[in-house]
């Protein structure tokens, strides 16, 4: 909603429904839980062998990578969702570029991006522990959406399919 609410441009609202939305838009008070979803989604791919990082795993790191940045941005209400904005907030050298490639991006950089991103919005480096990365996948198996997702094509060896 924040996305809509801080982007969005009228084509054709003949009843204002969108400045409704806007004018009603409330911050919630954390967004310290999208953040930790994202980096979970990410630690749970950048845990995998490059090998089993197909395509439709690294579409799931760039859905988590993104979602933890945008919301580590409006946690501190001021909402970016352009990745050259995020890569300036954050100051990741090539996050931009790494986030226009993402259709053809190798799991090398993925891993290599998702360790900084993790490290920078976590504060810690990412455990890489059997025990630490089965608890991961156990916990955002748990979380429902994308999350769930994530960790079911983990499991399970989804394929290039999705």
């Amino acid at each position: 909603m924040l996305h809509i609410v801080e982007e969005a441009r009228v084509l054709f609202d003949p009843i204002a429904r969108l400045d409704e939305l806007k004018n009603s838009f409330v911050y919630k008070d954390s967004y310290a839980a999208d953040v930790e979803t994202g980096c979970r989604i990410i630690a749970a791919v950048v845990s995998l062998p490059q090998e089993k990082m197909n395509r439709a795993i690294i579409r799931r790191y760039f859905w988590g990578m993104r979602t933890a940045l945008m919301a580590a941005s409006a946690n501190e209400r001021v909402p970016l969702f352009s990745a050259a904005d995020l890569e300036a907030r954050f100051a990741i050298v090539g996050l931009e570029r790494h986030i226009s490639l993402r259709g053809d991006a190798r799991p090398g950089d993925c891993r290599e991006f998702g360790l900084t991103i993790y490290q920078t919005l976590m504060g810690t480096s990412l455990p890489n522990d059997q025990r630490s990365i089965k608890q991961n996948l156990e916990f955002i198996m748990g979380l429902g959406g994308v999350a769930t997702a994530t960790a079911g094509e983990i499991i399970y060896g989804i394929g290039e399919e999705l």
